[in-house]
This record gives structure tokens, C-alpha cells and sequence, in this order.
């Protein structure tokens, strides 16, 4: 198709109430097409909710990022910079001060968490700038921004990072704000807490109880093999495309799963009274298991009820499991 298929005002109003990127996929053209059916008839998209390319110079000049931009019309960031790029506009280079870089990164730290680098990168390249300005002589272990950025968070601490007291790695910028991080410095909650005086509990005390229980309960040689949150993080199984496809996405929209227990492909999941009774939670279970077990784990779960009633049995049963 080399020509819209209808006429200049047709096209004027579709571009009035959507994207370019999705009038391509409507045709089953590329944007480059749609872009040139623009410029036959004269026409500018629109589709940031009156904002023009006079409005967004205005905008980059009064120093708003392009993530801040984004915000601003409920838009995606790499809309905004697609639009500045495509536009041949340029985002004034600026580095701000040592509170706003601070604040600024907070924001960040908050919106994306583990995705904070590529999130500055895109959406604000002089908070990348500033991070580096700034931090310029403190004593760095590496060059990541994430240390970086732990460092402004923390006031531009510029000694050597706190270190998990279990593991002996510095912990991260993501370990204080989540509690714990599943990188492969494998950063624990417990040693988290004995460094920062405090807990992040993303798993039932009973549950970390019963998997204590079985982990002291081990034959030596099986306990470097364990994973479970309180010893040494959660083991984290990407969900992809395909799966969701497979077994339906009102089942499971997840990217990924963190497992309860594991020992080698043998899997523990604890089900809470309280989740695990919500209606509908049987059916996302089983699809789970099912993911899982085409990934080569295999599943059991025990139930926090059968759990409280008769702990030993439970402990038995999973000792079983592992040990087949």
C-alpha cells in the first residue's frame, strides 16, 4: 500500500485520536509509510493531547526531561524521545545541582526500581550526566551507575557500600529500597536487616518457619544446593511469550515467578490460608505448576493449614519430595 487509502480529512481525523504506530498496524504498514501519507497531505500528528512541536521545544527549554514530558501527557517516555528524535530536536544539555540530582533519582528509584538505568538513559540523559558529575571523586568499587546512584541516594556517601553481613557484598541501591535483592551476589533479607536494623518481609514468617525446618533438616551435602528467601534470595524462573500464549493470558500475565523452596529442579511452594483462598487462585496454581514443570521443576505445595495442624508430617512430606 503506497497511498492512504481515503482522503486528507479521513486521515486528519484518525491521527486525532490515536498513534501513528497504530495506524501502521491497522494498514499492516511501517510507520515510515504512515509518515509519508503525513507529508503528501500536509499533515503533523497530533497525539499527544495538544501538544505541538512548538509546545515540546518549549517544554525541553524550560528544562523538563523527556520522562517528565511523558508524565505530563500520560504517554510512554520512548514516545517522547521518539517524537524529539524524529522532530530533529535536541534536549538542552544541563547539569543540575547535587539536591536536584538527588531528588530526581529518588523519583527514578521509585518509577523503576531494578530498570533504573535504562530508564535514565531514555528519559532524562542529564540526570545520567549529573550522576556521573557528581559522583566524580567519591571512591567507587566500579563504574555502574547503579553504585552511583546508591551512593546520591545516601547522601553522596563516599566511604566503601554497606556489605550483607551473611554474604559479604556490598549491598545495592534496589536492596534498601526493596529489602533484598536477587542478583547473583545472592544479598539476603536477614543480612539486609542486620545492616539496616530493619526487615523486608515479601514472604510469611510461617512459611520461612516450615522451609528453616527442612533446610536444618538436610543432610550436608544437599544444603549448598537450597534457595529460599531467608538464606539466600528466591530462586526467579522467567515466564516468556510463549507461555502466556500456551496456557491463556487470563491465567497468567506474570514475566516471571519466584520460587518458594528449591533444591536442584525440586520446587516448594507454601500456600497461605489468606491468598490461596481467593476464588479463581486453584486454576493460576495449576497453570503455574504446569509453566514450571515444562521448564523442568517439579512442584509441591503445602497448605498453611495442613501445616499449623500437624507441622512434623508436613516437614516429612517434603523431606520425601526432595530426597526421592
Amino acid at each position: 500500500m503506497t497511498s492512504y487509502p481515503g482522503t486528507k480529512a479521513e486521515l486528519q481525523f484518525e491521527l486525532s485520536g490515536t498513534s501513528q504506530v497504530r495506524i501502521a498496524k491497522k494498514y499492516g504498514v511501517g510507520r515510515k509509510i504512515v509518515r509519508r501519507w503525513l507529508k503528501e497531505h500536509g499533515l503533523v500528528s497530533n497525539y499527544f493531547k495538544g501538544i505541538d512541536n512548538t509546545g515540546l521545544k518549549d517544554m525541553l527549554s524550560e528544562g523538563k526531561s523527556p520522562f517528565e514530558i511523558a508524565k505530563c501527557f500520560s504517554v510512554k517516555t520512548n514516545t517522547i524521545t521518539s517524537r524529539i528524535k524524529y522532530q530533529g530536536m535536541e534536549i538542552p544539555e544541563v547539569i543540575y545541582d547535587a539536591q536536584t540530582t538527588k531528588d530526581k533519582c529518588a523519583v527514578f528509584v521509585d518509577e523503576y526500581n531494578h530498570g533504573i538505568v535504562p530508564g535514565i538513559t531514555w528519559g532524562d540523559p542529564n540526570l545520567r550526566a549529573s550522576i556521573i558529575h557528581h559522583t566524580s571523586t567519591h571512591i567507587l568499587q566500579s563504574d555502574k551507575l547503579t553504585e552511583r546512584i546508591y551512593r546520591i541516594i545516601n547522601d553522596f556517601c563516599e566511604g566503601d557500600l554497606p556489605k550483607c553481613l551473611e554474604t559479604g557484598q556490598a549491598l545495592k541501591f534496589y536492596t534498601v529500597t526493596k529489602g533484598y535483592g536477587n542478583s547473583t551476589h545472592q544479598i539476603t533479607r536477614k543480612g539486609y536487616a542486620q545492616n539496616m536494623s530493619s526487615v523486608f518481609l515479601g514472604s510469611s514468617k510461617i512459611s520461612q518457619e516450615l522451609f528453616w525446618e527442612i533446610y536444618n533438616s538436610l543432610e550436608g551435602e544437599y544444603r549448598p544446593l537450597a534457595r529460599f528467601g531467608d538464606l539466600n534470595s528466591e530462586v526467579r524462573v522467567r515466564v516468556n511469550k510463549n507461555d502466556i500464549k500456551m496456557f491463556g493470558p487470563e491465567q497468567t500475565n506474570k514475566h516471571c515467578y519466584y520460587l518458594d523452596f528449591v533444591l536442584g529442579t525440586r520446587n516448594i511452594e507454601f500456600d497461605g490460608t489468606y491468598w490461596h483462598s481467593i476464588l479463581g487462585r486453584t486454576a493460576k496454581d495449576e497453570v503455574r505448576d504446569a509453566i514450571l514443570e515444562s521448564k523442568g521443576y517439579m512442584t509441591l505445595r503445602i497448605n498453611e493449614q495442613d501445616y499449623i495442624k500437624d507441622p512434623q508430617k508436613e516437614i516429612q512430606k517434603c523431606l520425601d519430595f526432595l530426597r526421592p
